[in-house]
């Protein structure tokens, strides 16, 4: 997939990161350091996911996202709600 054509718009600056203090069974990712409008663009992308008009994102290659430490998180569309669950070291799967 081409960074940055899940919602057809450029995502900048935002940073994503695993916080090894979180449970197992509850595993914490933080988003942060984003404007408004890049808050926005993550919201078409959470849109089309919902929708149906994309199935996978693998966020941390988005154009302008910095994955801290090498983070992967990957937002997908699913039958049901499965949570955010760990795939490996450092892989974080989201709905």
């Amino acid at each position: 997939m081409q960074r940055g054509s899940a919602a057809g718009t450029k995502v900048s600056d935002m940073k994503i990161e695993f916080l090894k203090s979180g449970s197992p069974d509850c595993p914490l990712i933080r988003l942060y350091e984003f404007k408004p409008s890049e808050a926005q663009s993550l919201r078409r992308i959470a849109l089309q996911l919902a929708s149906g008009g994309i199935q996978r994102v693998p966020l941390h290659n988005e154009q302008g996202i910095l994955a801290i430490d090498g983070c992967q998180l990957v937002l997908s569309r699913e039958e049901r709600d499965r949570g955010v669950f760990e795939t490996g070291l450092w892989n974080l799967c989201g709905p």
